[in-house]
């Protein structure tokens, strides 16, 4: 093998490592051009083994009617202003005798 040879060899192996990578980037663009036309291909079928449960996914538990801002009757909404008026009450006492303790 001389040194023709092998600089042929060489400059063939480059240049056809190119191309291919040419080809493929122009299949990349022309599928990317035309992806909303193509069907979706299944390569690989797995077999069902119909003794095992499918897994399910987990969803998170939700409570009816749990959302304290809804309110029902206008009873509730008494009840609820009534218990804050007292907490508030309650927390004013609070911080006037400690006012007075200090």
């Amino acid at each position: 093998m001389n040194m023709d040879v092998a600089a042929m060899f060489l400059a063939s192996s480059i240049l056809l490592s190119l191309g291919i990578i040419v080809l493929v980037g122009a299949a990349i663009i022309i599928n990317n051009l035309l992806h909303r036309y193509w069907q979706k291909i299944n390569l690989f079928m797995y077999a069902v083994d119909p003794r095992v449960e499918p897994i399910k996914k987990m969803e998170p538990e939700v409570k009816p009617e749990t959302n304290p801002n809804k309110l029902q009757t206008q009873e509730e909404i008494n009840e609820l202003k009534t218990a804050a008026r007292a907490r508030m009450a309650t927390a004013n006492i609070r911080s006037e005798t400690t006012e007075k303790n200090q």
